[in-house]
């Protein structure tokens, strides 16, 4: 079974003059009862079958140090909010272009500042920084990639603790909206280091199976989850050939990382994009289901209306099914947080 993650695919984009392979996938699979995730941290979460609230600073602080020791841990990641109207929208963390000789003085100061409150601040990346904590911090966070774009009002941290956090949060902006790396960011026309993101609290689980033999997925994060799941991890190929015999197995996950990463960035000419994937993975992915070299493929779909699709063998011959995109396209449940089925 192959499951193929997509961030930035909408049902919409099943264009059948440019994309007929993946307007058949489209038309021709079963939409699965799973719950919408936002982003692909929650997607992966649950593909890994890892339980929310997902400890990512814990499985990432592990890959990057090469140390797991059961902490508790925070991610603490550099981010730019720049102002829209009236609400302060986050920015996409890629295109700051931190170096790790801004990111230690940054984190220097920070921790400069928050000794008498214990916080001690890890830059192991430059866009990936660490709290140690010595428990569980009281309050549930929202994925960094799930709040990407959007205002951070509805995305802050919640809970018992939230207040504490926030005033943390609105401390670590104060240290850094005056700093000299920000100050020479700024002449450069870069974005500034103007807060910090706090996400993916927890202790790192032990790993168990979740029916994933190997991930191919060229983000960060799903490198920190394989080797925390004992998952064998690598880097996305350029297309489903690539992938070649390994797919007739069981538990294939892939990841089109590239995606979001060119949708997120404004590349204008969407429909080549597609067309580049449905030469390279959508047509290559039906052929193989209509050939029997695979029998079941999962395609998932991650954004503002994310969908879950399963295509047999079967399924990628009933030429007949020839489902409209709005059918598929129903926002989800938000009492239970689940797409309806199809």
């Amino acid at each position: 079974m192959l499951h193929l993650i997509v961030p930035g695919l909408a049902i919409a984009d099943a264009n059948q003059a440019d994309t007929p392979a993946l307007h058949a996938l489209l038309a021709r699979g079963r939409r699965l009862d799973r719950p919408a995730a936002t982003g692909l941290t929650e997607t992966l979460g649950q593909t890994l079958g890892l339980a929310p609230p997902y400890p990512i600073a814990a499985l990432s602080h592990a890959h990057d140090s090469g140390q797991a020791d059961g902490a508790h841990r925070l991610r603490a990641d550099p981010v730019y909010l720049h102002l829209n109207i009236d609400q302060l929208i986050l920015g996409d963390p890629r295109q700051l272009g931190l170096g790790m000789d801004e990111a230690l003085p940054l984190a220097a100061s920070l921790n400069a500042h928050f000794e008498p409150d214990g916080l001690h601040f890890e830059a192991l990346a430059p866009d990936r920084w660490y709290l140690r904590l010595d428990r569980p911090a009281a309050i549930s966070t929202t994925p960094l990639d799930a709040a990407v774009g959007r205002s951070i009002d509805a995305a802050l941290p919640r809970g018992a603790e939230a207040s504490l956090w926030r005033r943390y949060l609105n401390e670590a902006q104060m240290v850094l909206h005056d700093h000299p790396i920000n100050q020479a960011r700024e002449a450069c026309g870069l974005p500034p280091v103007n807060s910090l993101w706090f996400w993916g609290e927890g202790v790192a689980p032990e790993p168990a199976s979740a029916g994933v033999a190997a991930l191919y997925a060229d983000a960060a994060i799903a490198g920190a989850m394989a080797h925390g799941m004992g998952i064998r991890h690598e880097k996305a190929p350029s297309g489903l050939a690539e992938l070649g015999r390994v797919v007739s197995g069981d538990g294939i996950v892939a990841v089109l990382d590239e995606a979001a990463l060119l949708f997120e960035n404004g590349i204008s000419d969407r429909r080549a994009l597609l067309r580049h994937y449905e030469a390279r993975w959508f047509a290559p992915l039906l052929g193989a289901l209509q050939g029997g070299r695979i029998d079941e493929a999962i395609l998932t779909g991650i954004g503002a209306r994310p969908f879950h699709l399963a295509v047999t063998r079967r399924d990628a011959w009933k030429l007949w099914r020839r489902r409209p995109a709005e059918a598929l396209s129903a926002p989800c449940d938000r009492a239970t947080g689940r797409a309806p089925n199809g």
